[in-house]
Formats: C-alpha cells, sequence, structure tokens
C-alpha cells in the first residue's frame, strides 16, 4: 500500500513539472514578436478564385510564420490557387499563380472569359517576327462568299500570350507561332478564318486597345 502511494506521489510530481512546463511554453509564445499571416478560413479547391471571405488576417508567432506566407490580404484575393488549400493552412506564394511565372503553366494567364488560341505565323503573317508577349493584335483574314472575297477583322485587340518555338534561319530565329487570348464568343468565327481563308497577324500600337468594329472590304472588280 505504501508502494502504490509513493508511486502515484512521484506520478503527481510529474504531471505538475509538465503542466509547469507547458504553461511556461506558454508564456514564451505569447511574449513572442508576431506578425500577420494570411490564413485560409475554408477548404479552397484547385483552380479557384481565391475571394475576400476564403481568408483572413492571423497575428502568430514568427517562429510559427512560414517564411513563403503572405501578410496581406490584398496580395492574395483575386488570385487563382493552384493546388487544394485546407481550412487553417496558411497561404503560401507557391499555392497560388501570380501569372508571371513559367510554372504557373499557361492557363493562369488566360483571363476568365477567354481561350486560348494558337496562330500557325511566318515572317509575313506574325508582323515580321517583332511580336512580344504582352502586345496588342487583330487578326485580319481574306474570305471567300459566293463568288466574291471579303477581308475583314475576324478579331480584335487579342492579347499575345506566349511567343511560340523559334526556328533558325540563316544565322536568325523567327517564331513560327503565337498564342494570344480570344473573347470565348469569338473563338468560332476565327476558327473558321484560320481554317478557310488567308489570315494574317496586325501589331495594334502600345496605346491603342480599344476595339474600332472597323467595316469590311469587298474588292469592287
Amino acid at each position: 500500500m505504501k508502494k502504490l502511494v509513493l508511486i502515484a506521489l512521484a506520478l503527481s510530481v510529474v504531471a505538475g513539472i509538465a503542466v509547469f512546463q507547458f504553461a511556461l511554453s506558454l508564456t514564451t509564445r505569447t511574449d513572442e514578436e508576431t506578425r500577420p499571416v494570411v490564413v485560409a478560413v475554408t477548404n479552397i479547391e484547385a483552380a479557384t478564385v481565391i475571394k475576400s471571405e476564403m481568408v483572413e488576417l492571423q497575428d502568430l508567432p514568427i517562429s510559427y510564420a512560414h517564411p513563403s506566407s503572405y501578410n496581406s490580404l490584398e496580395e492574395v484575393v483575386g488570385r487563382v490557387a493552384k493546388e487544394n488549400i485546407a481550412a487553417g493552412e496558411q497561404i503560401l506564394t507557391s499555392r497560388l499563380s501570380v501569372g508571371s511565372e513559367e510554372n504557373d503553366g499557361l492557363a493562369y494567364t488566360v483571363p476568365s472569359g477567354f481561350r486560348a488560341v494558337t496562330l500557325e505565323t511566318d515572317e509575313f503573317t506574325g508582323v515580321g517576327g517583332y511580336l512580344q508577349s504582352g502586345d496588342r493584335v487583330d487578326v485580319v483574314a481574306t474570305l471567300v462568299t459566293g463568288t466574291s472575297f471579303i477581308s475583314e477583322y475576324i478579331s480584335e485587340n487579342l492579347e499575345v500570350l506566349e511567343v511560340g518555338a523559334k526556328l533558325r534561319n540563316d544565322s536568325e530565329e523567327e517564331y513560327i507561332s503565337v498564342t494570344v487570348a480570344v473573347p470565348k464568343d469569338q473563338v468560332p468565327k476565327l476558327n473558321y478564318a484560320l481554317t478557310e481563308g488567308e489570315y494574317r497577324i496586325v501589331l495594334r500600337s502600345a496605346v491603342d486597345q480599344e476595339a474600332d468594329n472597323l467595316p469590311s472590304y469587298v474588292p469592287t472588280d
């Protein structure tokens, strides 16, 4: 019996020490410097646009804050999740698309309501090889309508998302394709022009980004 009492006392002492150490650790954490961290308040699925109600700011001890975490809601809201994020997780830079990093993939650079379409080009249809990502272009095509020809703007003010692979020709490199963002309702018309007509890519001025809705041209002869 006396032995059982001694064992019980020893266990009580051990438990008391553990509680004391836990309380001490809480005090230390409370005294530690904190910083704001963006945390998910709900499960967020991959390819989801982050909305304000999905995240919140929490002040966490610096030792618990991930070095790659965001500290501002403005940096997160409106971005796209590249993978699933669980509620309670810190939002890390590697988990969201920024639209400019190579490892984000082309899909994250396509604006909502648009589709990426690749146009085959050469020196003459592709503005002499001077196109770059971010440029704005029009697509003009010549089509056959009945017994006559018609030249018209098929799509206007399209953003160049990517310039495709390049071929070396006489010590110079020229791209052979350009991928542009096309409003989804214009894709069928553009596809028809690319398939049935002769088309040309037209580079717009950097300060000219308004759709002009210019009339078609029909030869009179």
